[in-house]
């Protein structure tokens, strides 16, 4: 039996498409960490560095094995294909889907009657469910329109038995991951009533929400997230806290209705983490237009912020816009505001000390199990006893610069 080993770059979508593909080819080939005979690398393009990344990785990969096989998916597939880049095997995202057949009828082990069972499992302690992929909102700065196509959605019944499934398989939490998931249709079912029957089919797992805009974010939404099975965690998208800026980046809201959700959010989970993503160095972004957002950020008091250098992509209209700024600028602004965001984040862990958190472990991490809380902190504890994939509570004992260190509540 040959071994795999999966490399998945870039997002959550990514990585749910990727455990997707292992449970389609599961029985037929050896998934592994080390070494293997196919190398199956989940590319990223959604930023210039993101492509550069993939292609080293793919160079890399083909000159340490020269012998195995490197199959090239995701995102940057199609700009990989056309620079000539050595891989093996290259699936546009069009043609993702053929994957796991083509790896089968190539490489796979042939079935038999006593292969295993057809349980969805997951690569993650926290699985991926992917519900939603594509966009139609074309930001001025994002390519991914054209590396995805338009939005459209995964059934609502087929999610359901995914997550009934996994949650007979005793997992304790799943994250909903998508390209814009607030924009997630089935038929008449939306997001709001995707999750009202998530929690209606299933019994005890937590659901946690990957990226939102704040313009899809209803009262009939807000009412079902007040659930206590929904986590305390929301990444709400940002992208500037100028108002100038966000009209600029063809985003659907301003600065005043991105706070308003945020205060009806906090009134139904008072202790809810809002996460973001901030670009610096958009064209044109004035000083003034960037201290704009450092202020809001300061206000709105986010628990983590993942800060973007501003890059330009070919097909966007912000890659024709006047006024580029240049390198130096993106440095400056990016340390700045990451100085900011670094005292918010540690204001956060702080203020957990001396409480309880429920949290799902993951994994080992610093001699130590590491996991993830219902308000999205990275959490240690220090035993011997084997959590991964476990719901337990903690106790947190102090906060460091990115992490709690907890202990176990018997």
């Amino acid at each position: 039996m040959k071994k795999v080993k999966f490399i998945s770059l870039g997002c959550r979508l990514n990585k749910a498409e990727t455990d997707s593909i292992i449970n389609q080819i599961r029985g037929r080939f050896e998934i592994t960490n080390s070494e293997a005979d196919i190398y199956i690398v989940n590319t990223c393009a959604v930023t210039i560095s993101a492509s550069q990344k993939s292609r080293r990785l793919i160079r890399a990969i083909k000159d340490k094995n020269p012998k195995s096989k490197v199959v090239v998916i995701g995102c940057a597939a199609s700009e990989i294909e056309e620079l000539n880049i050595s891989a093996d095997h290259i699936f546009s995202k069009e043609k993702q889907n053929e994957v796991s057949n083509k790896l089968i009828q190539m490489y796979g082990k042939k079935q038999t009657l006593l292969s295993g069972n057809n349980d969805e499992v997951s690569l993650y302690a926290r699985p991926l469910i992917k519900i939603q992929d594509g966009c139609d909102n074309f930001c001025s700065y994002c390519i991914v329109p054209m590396l995805r196509g338009r939005g459209h959605s995964e059934k609502l019944a087929a999610i359901i038995d995914k997550v009934k499934e996994l949650e007979q398989l005793d997992y304790s939490e799943i994250v909903l991951t998508g390209v814009n998931i607030g924009h997630y249709k089935d038929g008449h079912n939306d997001l709001m009533m995707l999750l009202s029957s998530l929690l209606r089919e299933t019994s005890k797992l937590r659901i946690r929400l990957s990226s939102i805009n704040p313009n899809d974010i209803s009262e009939d939404l807000i009412n079902v997230l007040a659930s206590e099975r929904i986590c305390e965690h929301i990444h709400l998208s940002l992208q500037s806290g100028s108002d100038t800026v966000l009209k600029r980046m063809n985003r659907r809201y301003d600065s005043a209705l991105y706070k308003d959700i945020v205060i009806k959010l906090r009134a139904v989970k008072p202790n809810i983490a809002i996460t973001t993503d901030i670009i610096v160095g958009f064209p044109g972004e004035t000083e003034g237009e960037f201290k704009e957002t450092l202020e809001f950020v300061k206000e709105i008091k986010f628990a983590k912020i993942h800060i973007f250098r501003y890059s330009k992509r070919p097909g966007t209209a912000a890659c024709n816009m006047p006024d580029q700024q240049n390198d130096e600028i993106k440095r400056l602004r990016a340390h700045e505001l990451g100085l900011a965001a670094n005292k918010l984040r540690n204001d956060y862990l702080m203020k957990s000390i001396g409480s309880e958190l429920e949290v799902v472990f993951e994994g080992r991490a610093k001699g130590m199990y590491k996991g993830t809380s219902s308000n999205y902190i990275d959490v240690l504890v220090n035993t011997n006893q084997p959590l991964r994939g476990r719901l337990c509570r903690v106790y947190v004992l102090r906060a460091a610069d990115s992490f709690v260190v907890a202990r176990l509540v018997a």
